[in-house]
């Protein structure tokens, strides 16, 4: 008999069965994984006379369960993940060690074919669309997959998948063109140094976000508002540069440190920043603002825990002062300020999401991602050991310490908020 650790979670989904070695098998992969073979897979639909019901058994920790949402993304999710959507349509919620920790979660759940999101109902009225367009959405099929991590009994961080995300850059500042936008990585070596402007005018830096670089990033304004970057080059004088940096082995205080570090004595910045980049370009501005750390300030980060993010604090603090650095403008785009819970509990259905987000904005997704996507879903890897996510959730050191300050910094921010509701 299984053990509680490895028991299937069973799922009766409405539908069909599809004959795995014929529609989506080894070869033909859902939502682009990389590797892993198909279990099961079920066309769900209202089935006419009876067996119209499939039971779809899916081990934790094994096993990833794959929603496919008609118009719209398809969720890798780790079986447990699932379990609990589909518990939430039902009004009850329980997570993994069930209902207010004691009794045991099922081990059994229905699917409805069309799933109901009650949080994103509220409201809908005033952005033009119907409650039902928001409140209801319909699943077209479920797959089980299995096999998408090659050694489960490694360590999450250890299995270099993170490493592998990280790799899409070499680290480090690049002068751009008004051309093209191409990919950094091995194109170029970064900058030691910018050099500096015989004028004392500013320096427009591009920080990327989360899982993103330069080109993945900002590739769009160069080749769909040509005429827009031209303008841009000329205002700065060609002192036009794009910050590729690692956005999940290290905090945001460690890349605004590595832009410090390649920026000229005297520098006056002007950052043009999207998702996790705007919390680069506020860590250097509130830096830059009061280049003088206090314990208070490092009290935010106490613990063994936070000793990267400190040293890097503090050689920020002593980089900006030496080199009398300055952050003049900042335009802020889908920046998570406050932080989100996004990624806090359900990292495998953020990812999925994102994922999906990528692909109608037309931006190729990484191999990188697809596989860091696998593993997340087939783990349940917790956030909070990968540096760079977790320095965005809200009760992060980093999002206390950016906030815990009641003088506005000089200079001008410009928002373009995000918003992913629905």
């Amino acid at each position: 008999m299984a053990t509680r650790a490895t028991q299937p979670i069973i799922f009766v989904i409405p539908g069909q069965a599809q004959p795995v070695a014929t529609t989506r098998g080894a070869t033909a992969l859902p939502v682009g994984l990389t590797r892993g073979v198909v279990k099961q897979s079920v066309r769900v639909g209202a089935q006419r006379g009876d067996g119209g019901e499939v039971r779809v058994a899916a081990v934790p920790g094994q096993d990833v369960v794959i929603l496919h949402i008609a118009g719209g993304p398809a969720l890798t999710l780790h079986p447990e993940t699932a379990r609990d959507l589909m518990l939430a349509q039902q009004g009850e919620i329980k997570r993994s060690r069930g209902r207010n920790g004691a009794d045991p979660a099922p081990n059994e759940v229905k699917v409805p074919a069309q799933l109901q999101w009650r949080g994103l109902e509220k409201g809908a009225t005033t952005r033009g669309v119907t409650r039902g367009f928001l409140g209801d959405v319909l699943l077209t099929a479920v797959d089980v997959v299995t096999g998408l991590v090659k050694n489960p009994a490694v360590d999450f961080i250890a299995s270099k998948v993170v490493e592998r995300v990280d790799d899409q850059v070499t680290a480090g500042l690049y002068a751009l063109s008004p051309e093209s936008l191409p990919p950094l990585k091995g194109t170029t070596a970064p900058l030691e140094r910018a050099p500096a402007g015989a004028d004392g005018e500013p320096l427009l830096v591009f920080v990327h976000g989360t899982f993103s670089t330069t080109s993945g990033g900002f590739g769009k304004l160069w080749s769909v508002h040509p005429q827009h970057v031209r303008t841009l080059f000329s205002k700065y004088a060609n002192r036009v540069y794009g910050l590729d940096h690692p956005t999940l082995s290290v905090s945001p205080i460690s890349n605004a440190l590595a832009l410090a570090q390649a920026m000229p004595d005297g520098a006056r910045l002007h950052l043009v920043t999207h998702s996790r980049g705007g919390l680069v370009a506020e860590v250097l501005a509130r830096i830059c603002a009061n280049p003088e750390l206090n314990s208070d300030d490092l009290a935010f980060f106490k613990g063994d825990e936070y000793k990267d993010q400190r040293d890097a604090l503090k050689s920020l603090a002593t980089v900006v002062r030496k080199r009398d650095i300055k952050v003049d403008r900042i335009v802020r785009v889908a920046c998570p300020a406050r932080g989100t819970l996004l990624a806090s509990k359900r990292l495998d259905a953020y990812l999925s999401v994102f994922k999906w987000t990528l692909e109608l904005a037309g931006i190729p997704v990484a191999p990188a991602l697809l596989e860091f996507l696998g593993e997340v879903a087939q783990r349940r890897a917790d956030p909070r050991l990968i540096p760079g996510l977790a320095a965005q959730m809200p009760d992060s050191p980093l999002i206390q310490w950016l906030h815990a300050v009641d003088e506005a910094s000089a200079g001008d921010l410009r928002v373009v908020a995000g918003d992913i509701e629905g």
